[in-house]
């Protein structure tokens, strides 16, 4: 598409590659969807003030295509310009489903985009500012659009359903996701729009960012976003659940070596939270934690009763209990579990393996070795028999991980000195190919020399299993600052307001929301719109950050801070980095994807350190 003409509020929708219908609507219900839109069309433009050196009115038409989008352009034509909207046919039969109001919605935006200029507009001079840009007309355009249907006579209560149909079909993502997204998400655009609503909006998009950040490991930031959704929708039963899971994962980071020889458990799989919300359109074992995560998910169980991720994730919480592993309530709540898998099609895979695993461990833990074996092997059978995704593929080290360890922990309760010897074998494949930061290696390495000791064999040093690779780490979403807040992406600026008092703006660009807020006690600059879009951190008192290792449990990988050298950056990362641009054309950076930090590096040493997500190159125009 030419740099005139405007991605439009659906154009994220085409990479989706929604299908339509597989044939073409007949000729009448084309028609009649003509006749829908010149009729709406015509109601908006007659409340519609002409926009200056732009032909008047524009052609709005339908496109016969079975993709769900629309969008505005112009053509430039002896020295003229003429606006032009098109909606596509499956936008027609799949969201509007010949309903005025959503239609004026739709129309209303893109009509928006040509009434505020956005189709003549020149992008950002890198691709975060045209990526921020195009989020900000697409807010100006909703507006616009919303003050010409509700001038029109058409119903926002009514026409807002067109969002919640876009969500039925699943075509939604987090706002902390459409910070790399030309658009923002449906939730967000629409809390900005409802504000009537505004607050339940927000605890949608709470429920969605949490989600996120469960997914990225970043817990005690999931619990802050579905505390909030159980607040504003105490019958979601999701959200009662994904807060459980949440303080859960918490509760096990903070457990340590000693506990672990505590329990004497074998490796657990920690996984399995609602990725959706169906029901609504210092290390110590920290009993308040567990508490928090038990009352969670027995409230969403209770809500709605014996659903396997929340009976999974009951039975995972007992067997590390504050006072020590409970195998009675672990094993009730994991067999529960198993049996109503049985009956999930909604289940993923690699959670019901994961949930089988956890089976056998809790069960080897009470002394059944044969059965729990068993339990093991079954759990692999899934994972095996499902293998190809690459969800799948993305779990299968995590999964054999803990298949390995189990076993050789179990092996080494028999008798049997060929049991044991085979042991140290697999210890050692352990300790090779999993990461020392996990909680469960140094205890592995334990096992590994006493098993050796027992079978009369030479444990292997501890430097034999060093890796020559960077540790996986989690990616940073938010940075914890000196006075002991934490400032997150995607945060309500009003919110960090809250926390920090007002910080010194400075514009960014002209004639944009976009600015630079400045901290300078806490060492922080944040390039924000309503919305935390980077965290910056300047100077030599800035604070840094922390990397922490991807697994449960697992410690602290490092700390990324002002004044490293190039050589420590790499030791912590590695060297998979990919030039990027911020705000400032000529300006680059090392943006490291998968962490989720930029690094501004002169003359080898690091000046910025800076959180961010910068777009993928697939999503450009």
């Amino acid at each position: 598409m030419n740099r005139t003409a405007l991605t439009s509020l659906f154009a994220l929708l085409i990479a989706l590659c929604v299908p339509g219908p597989t044939r073409a609507a007949d000729d009448k219900e084309v028609q009649k969807n003509k006749d829908l839109i010149k009729k709406v069309a015509d109601k908006l433009l007659a409340v519609a003030a002409a926009p200056a050196g732009i032909e008047w009115p524009p052609e709005v038409g339908l496109t016969n295509e079975p993709k769900i989008n629309a969008y505005a352009s112009v053509v430039r034509k002896d020295g003229k310009i003429y606006p032009l909207v098109r909606i596509y046919d499956g936008m027609m039969t799949k969201v509007i489903k010949g309903d005025e109001d959503r239609l004026a919605l739709v129309l209303g935006h893109e009509i928006g985009h040509i009434l505020k200029r956005h189709v003549l507009a020149a992008r950002g001079k890198t691709p975060l500012l045209e990526y921020t840009f195009s989020r900000e007309e697409e807010e100006e355009a909703d507006a616009a659009g919303l003050e010409l249907m509700v001038k029109a006579g058409y119903s926002f209560a009514k026409g807002v359903k067109m969002i919640t149909e876009m969500q039925d079909l699943g075509l939604d993502y987090s706002s902390f996701e459409g910070l790399d997204a030309t658009h923002p998400s449906w939730n967000d655009r629409a809390k900005r729009l409802d504000k009537e609503k505004a607050h339940l909006w927000k605890a949608m998009s709470a429920f969605n960012n949490g989600v996120v950040f469960l997914a990225t490991e970043q817990y005690s930031t999931a619990e802050l976003c579905f505390d909030r959704v159980t607040k504003e929708f105490p019958g979601c039963y999701e959200a009662w659940a994904n807060l459980g899971f949440a303080c859960l994962m918490q509760y096990c980071d903070k457990l340590d070596e000693k506990d672990l020889r505590d329990y004497g458990i074998g490796q657990i799989i920690t996984g399995g939270f609602y990725h959706r919300a169906q029901s609504i359109k210092v290390r110590m074992r920290d009993a308040k934690l567990w508490f928090k995560a038990v009352g969670a998910l027995r409230q969403s169980n209770q809500i709605k009763p014996d659903q396997t991720l929340v009976l999974a994730n009951l039975g995972l919480a007992y067997l590390v209990h504050p006072d020590g592993k409970d195998v009675g309530e672990a094993t009730r709540f994991l067999t529960e579990a198993a049996e109503a898998a049985k009956a999930d099609k909604a289940l993923d895979p690699v959670a019901h393996a994961g949930l089988l695993i956890n089976l056998g461990v809790a069960t080897l833990a009470d002394g059944k070795v044969e059965k729990g074996l068993t339990q093991l092997d079954e759990g692999e059978r899934l994972i095996r028999k499902v293998g190809g995704s690459v969800a799948v593929r993305r779990a299968v080290p995590t999964l054999d991980a803990a298949l390995l360890y189990t076993r050789a922990l179990a092996l080494t309760t028999t008798k049997d000195k060929a049991d044991r010897e085979k042991a140290v074998g697999m210890f050692e494949k352990y300790l090779k190919t999993c990461s020392p930061l996990s909680l469960w290696w140094p205890v592995a390495y334990e096992r590994y020399e006493a098993v050796c000791q027992e079978t009369g064999r030479a444990a292997k040093p501890r430097d034999a299993f060093k890796k020559d690779r960077p540790e996986p780490v989690r990616l940073v979403v938010g940075v914890k600052l000196k006075s002991g807040a934490e400032v997150t992406l995607s945060e309500d600026v009003e919110d960090v307001e809250k926390k920090l008092g007002k910080g010194k703006e400075t514009v960014v660009v002209p004639a944009s929301t976009l600015k630079r807020i400045r901290y300078e006690k806490e060492g922080v600059e944040l390039l924000a719109g309503d919305e935390v879009l980077a965290i910056t951190l300047v100077g030599p008192d800035a604070p840094g950050v922390a990397l922490q290792g991807k697994t449960v449990g697992a410690g602290q990988a490092g700390t990324l801070k002002v004044g490293m050298t190039t050589k420590e950056v790499e030791h912590l990362l590695g060297d998979d980095y990919q030039p990027c641009e911020i705000t400032t054309a000529g300006v680059f950076y090392r943006f490291y994807r998968e962490q989720g930090v930029a690094l501004r590096v002169v003359k080898g040493q690091v000046v910025e350190v800076v959180v961010v997500q910068i777009p993928s190159p697939k999503q450009k125009y």
